[in-house]
């Protein structure tokens, strides 16, 4: 089944690969005949239409000025840049990967009011989100705090009303990590 995408002289189809490359494709750039690559400086659209001798040909052919929409599933590698909004479907939903140490969402059971996570991509500049999902039979409940050592872990730990660690919480709960720019 052919892939096709809309360009300023109709479809082209695209049955090879597209890619984000810093500025626009040069003659020398290598790839194969249908490739499509985006320059990320100005937006536009090129797709190789011939390569001979050393030579390749690639063709401006559209131009991302306004709303993009995408059916089906997309994986990206690398940076996103949105200089916009970001909406979903009401349907839709975002999914993060969890699990790994590298991840940024995840859940955890305090162990004596306290559970050390590790994650090699936590920043000390990160926001943490953090929510109790059950007391789990806590004979106390305390304040959940947090505190990062970066490029290492992060640190659930649950604060009494004195600000000591309170022992007895042994609450489930679930963290969200966010990057800051």
């Amino acid at each position: 089944m052919a892939n096709y995408t809309y360009g300023i002289g109709g479809l082209i189809e695209v049955n090879n690969r597209i890619e984000v490359i810093t500025t626009a494709p040069t003659t020398s750039r290598r790839g194969r005949v249908g490739d499509i690559v985006v320059a990320k400086d100005t937006g536009l659209q090129y797709y190789l239409s011939s390569a001979s001798g050393g030579v390749y040909t690639w063709v401006k052919y559209g131009e991302f000025t306004s709303d993009v929409s995408i059916t089906g599933d997309v994986t990206i590698v690398g940076d996103v840049a949105l200089n916009g909004d970001l909406e979903l479907a009401e349907d839709k939903a975002i999914s993060i990967k969890t699990g790994a140490v590298t991840n940024y969402a995840g859940s955890g059971t305090l162990v004596a009011g306290e559970l050390v996570i590790a994650n090699t991509n936590i920043a000390a500049s990160d926001l943490v989100f953090v929510q109790r999902i059950d007391a789990n039979s806590s004979t106390a409940i305390g304040f959940l705090s947090y505190t990062i050592a970066a490029g290492t872990s992060l640190t659930i730990t649950s604060l009494a009303a004195d600000a000591t660690t309170e022992t007895d919480d042994v609450s489930n709960f679930v963290f969200l990590i966010i990057k800051t720019a």
